[in-house]
């Protein structure tokens, strides 16, 4: 299966300047020529450039709204022209769910997150774009249209948070819709949301139809009107602000089938946004290109310009050796995806970053679909996550079996399939109260064969109507008050056996979520035991086998004459403790060789860099090795 996207020759800049009006003397160090000539020799193509920020403050002289009290000529004026001047396409930023002069102003605007409860004032406050902020929003958004006329408006902190402000609360009142009720109120919040996009996006594109517009949200697998709602997709995810480095090749597993231009968003910050003298490690900025180029995505890195207007040198010089990486590769991205199978989740959760984290160390192909793409395109789909389904959803996934799909899936989903004829080789009796329990498979394990696995978490009695390919050893007793044994938990009884893991006609199920006991804990029992389901249902028949260590990631593209196999890995490492502790990046380390099988036609030639690699063809198989691997490899395979 394959899934045909754009390859995007986009390198860019977010330049955030959220910048208090207690500071004075802002902009007065801005050097238009200076500026113009660091972005061309960091060889940037885009860059975001601010008309307004979360502080409310515009940043142009003659807007008739609130100009920074203290900026020294019209900084946004000189920044355009800067760009227009190093031949840099500048898109404008926007603040709309922030707006602190008006939440001081207007306070009967800000966004009540609970029914009485105020957002506190100690930081930027959320407004609700369901009274008359909206009208403003829309007023600015025209004067800075009208004005500029700009290739792209950036609109940030938009969302359907749920909102009980009196607006709010009246309008459900009308629709019959009960704020006690979470479906209703979420109807409402969606609502509100649909209206500010369909008033925004009429605004921007009755001035100017050519202006892109993107809508800044929390953007997820089936959020259709968060992403029908924009132009273009600016995927927000700096790994050391809180995203990590699973999260963006994740969310574009979805993201590259959405129709639309796409770009990973990385920040320059050792932390996150507003940080001040925080700087991650070059490496780090390479690694994040490389995922990029990896998954077909163009790059913008996140920066924040100084109040005084002066542009940070050293962040352009790193971020301008990734563009010329970006650049050297980019021909090579993007193409159709290949994917073995697809990760479906019914709901946000950890299972669905906790498979797609097994599955990427793993080195196998797959999407991450939406209800609405399953489809006879996947051999097999993973249901990742114990979640409840709707009468629909089962429905439709009974469909799928009926035409020869194979399901893999965990506790309450088995049994809402299983009600309705879908077999997964058990019945499920009910939530175990003997947790936690121990996995003892019937199957080879790379590592750990034949021994009782802890698995912790919920599970479920289930019995077997299939074949039984993994045991449940119950724990003596629930560890509970003074009833306990031992340090931690209760070991294993061996007399108290039940199956974990069945199989079905329809495929395969698992009486314990363990995408989310990989996702919470790391260890090796969910991996060790779901990938080589996997296996299993790959029949023998895995597309891609490397010695690359597991934290690396592959993608396979096929581009018409010839396929394109992106490798890339860095030693991700966990660093800081307690609310400090993050994921970073620091060292890029040489692997002398990496060996590759992939298992697709014969190929005339497989080329690194332009150069011949020497291959064998076996078995269907073709196979070569990397030598001197650093970081990324784009290997080329002519048909």
């Amino acid at each position: 299966m394959t899934d045909k996207i754009k390859t995007i020759d986009d390198r860019a800049v977010h330049l955030d300047f959220h910048t208090s009006e207690l500071i004075e003397n802002v902009g007065e160090q801005f050097d238009k020529n200076k500026f113009a000539e660091t972005l061309k020799k960091a060889k940037l193509t885009s860059i975001t450039v601010f008309a307004k920020c979360h502080h409310g403050c515009f940043y142009y002289k003659d807007s008739k709204f609130f100009v920074h009290p203290h900026m020294k000529g019209s900084l946004l004026d000189e920044q355009l022209e800067a760009c227009k001047k190093a031949g840099v396409e500048a898109r404008i930023y926007i603040s709309a769910g922030y707006d602190e002069y008006i939440a001081r102003s207007h306070p009967e605007w800000i966004q009540v997150y609970k029914k009485g409860e105020t957002q506190p004032s100690d930081g930027f406050r959320r407004l609700c774009f369901n009274n008359g902020y909206l009208d403003l929003l829309k007023a600015q958004t025209e004067e800075v249209v009208k004005k500029y006329h700009p290739a792209g408006v950036f609109f940030d902190i938009v969302s359907n948070y749920p909102c009980f402000c009196e607006n709010c609360l009246a309008d459900m009142k009308k629709k019959g819709l009960n704020p006690d009720d979470e479906k209703d109120v979420r109807k409402q919040a969606d609502d509100t949301l649909n209206h500010y996009y369909k008033v925004i996006n009429e605004t921007v594109k009755k001035i100017c139809p050519e202006t892109t517009v993107f809508h800044n949200s929390d953007f997820n697998v089936g959020s259709y009107a968060k992403i029908n709602a924009c132009n273009r997709l600016e995927l927000e995810s700096l790994p050391t602000g809180g995203w990590g480095y699973d999260h963006f090749p994740t969310l574009v597993s979805y993201m590259r089938r959405q129709g639309k231009q796409y770009l990973g968003m990385t920040g320059k910050f050792h932390r996150g946004w507003g940080e001040f003298g925080g700087y991650k490690y070059p490496s780090a900025l390479i690694y994040e290109t490389a995922l990029d180029l990896a998954f077909g995505a163009g790059m913008i890195v996140g920066d924040q310009l100084h109040p005084s207007g002066k542009i940070d040198d050293y962040t352009y010089e790193i971020i301008g050796k990734a563009c010329e990486f970006f650049n050297k590769y980019k021909a090579l991205s993007g193409g159709e995806f290949i994917a073995e199978f697809a990760l479906f989740t019914p709901v946000d959760c950890g299972g669905r970053y906790g498979a797609a984290r097994m599955f990427f160390e793993g080195k196998y192909l797959f999407d991450v679909i939406d209800e609405k793409e399953i489809s006879d395109k996947y051999p097999f789909i993973v249901i990742g996550g114990d979640c409840d389904l709707s009468e629909e959803l089962a429905l439709k996934i009974k469909n799928y079996t009926a035409g020869g799909g194979k399901i893999l899936a965990v506790g309450k989903t088995v049994d809402a399939l299983e009600k309705i004829g879908v077999d997964l080789g058990c019945k499920v009796i009910g939530e175990d109260e003997l947790t936690p329990c121990y996995f003892k498979a019937d199957y080879e394990l790379p590592v750990a064969n034949g021994v009782p696995l802890v698995v912790y978490g919920k599970a479920y009695n289930i019995t077997a109507t299939g074949k039984v390919l993994c045991e449940k050893i119950s724990p003596y007793f629930k560890r509970e008050g003074e009833k306990f044994c031992s340090h931690l938990q209760t070991p294993c009884d061996y007399n108290k056996v039940s199956p974990a893991i069945t199989e079905g006609k329809n495929g395969i199920a698992l009486c314990t979520d363990l995408f989310d006991l990989y996702y919470t804990d790391g260890g090796l029992t969910g991996k060790t035991l779901v990938n080589r389901l996997i296996d299993r249902l790959i029949k023998g028949d895995k597309v891609i086998t490397t010695s690359l260590p597991s934290s690396g990631k592959v993608t396979l593209c096929d581009k018409g004459d010839y396929y394109v196999l992106h490798l890339v890995y860095a030693n991700t490492i966990v660093r800081g403790s307690g609310k400090g502790m993050l994921e970073v990046v620091e060292d890029i380390v040489t692997l002398s060789k990496v060996g590759v099988e992939i298992r697709i036609p014969n190929p005339q030639a497989v080329l690194s860099n332009g150069m011949n690699v020497n291959f064998e063809y076996k078995n269907g198989k073709v196979v070569f090795d990397i030598t001197d691997f650093n970081c990324y490899a784009a290997i080329k395979i002519v048909k």
